[in-house]
């Protein structure tokens, strides 16, 4: 399991990372949605605007942090630096 760690693990995080990232920046307005009905106590209205700590702009910059993420991880396990 360690070789296969050590093998794959990178370029797995890499797919990760970019997967998710690619999907949180697509559906960032139902992830800050769901976000804040997950949070809310009280019924939201569909048209409702959201506050600002739960913007569809923060969903779209923790995706850019997944990507960021995945992007490293694939570059330095390709390099070498890590899973060898």
């Amino acid at each position: 399991m360690t070789q296969f760690m050590d093998e794959f693990g990178p370029g797995i995080a890499c797919v990760f990372g970019l997967v998710v990232g690619i999907l949180m920046i697509v559906f960032r307005r139902k992830f800050s949605r769901l976000s804040w009905e997950m949070n809310s106590e009280e019924k939201i209205e569909p048209d409702a605007v959201p506050p600002f700590i739960y913007s569809p702009a923060w969903a779209a910059f923790i995706g850019g942090g997944f990507i960021t993420f995945g992007l490293i991880t694939g570059v330095l396990g390709l390099v070498g630096v890590i899973g060898r």
